[in-house]
């Protein structure tokens, strides 16, 4: 470790690369040492969770390779969770983001209608967050009068 002292404060980082694994659970100590090698007693304890493992984010509804008729997109929704490499599961995703494309003219849904790109993403007030799973808000979904008949949309989706 290096320290460094400045103002009564104390400021260190570690000088080795630390094999860090997402998923593990890692303790960090810290304590201090004085000019003759004796160790602080108590000393500080801090246990993290590394985890840099994007979370997975899936859409149910409308089915990959649905056809929308007259009724249109009833709900817009899906799964996700957050877990590491090692299988650990760091916790809840807490919000998602999604993209709506039409394939066919490159235009994107920005809440209220299909515009040129640069395609906004929809999240935070637009898509609610349960424990697992994720819906959009009705109010935002694409009504039918702005879906193009033969058109191909493509909907996106990531945790945040």
């Amino acid at each position: 470790m290096n320290a460094t002292t400045a103002d009564s404060w104390v400021t260190w980082s570690t000088a080795t690369a630390v094999p860090w694994i997402s998923g593990d659970q890692y303790a960090i100590i810290a304590r201090a040492e004085d000019a003759a090698g004796n160790f602080s007693i108590p000393y500080s304890t801090y246990n993290v969770v590394f985890d840099n493992t994007p979370p997975l984010t899936a859409v149910v509804l409308p089915a990959s390779g649905t056809f929308v008729n007259a009724s249109g997109i009833a709900q817009i929704s899906g799964t996700m969770q957050d877990q590491t490499q090692t299988g650990a599961d760091t916790g809840t995703v807490t919000g998602v983001a999604i993209e709506i494309n039409n394939v066919s003219n490159n235009t994107c849904w920005n809440g209220t209608s299909f515009i040129s790109p640069p395609c906004p993403t929809l999240g935070s007030g637009i898509v609610t967050v349960d424990q697992s799973s994720w819906t959009m808000n009705a109010a935002y979904v694409p009504p039918v009068a702005t879906l193009i008949s033969g058109d191909s949309y493509y909907l996106t989706t990531s945790g945040v």
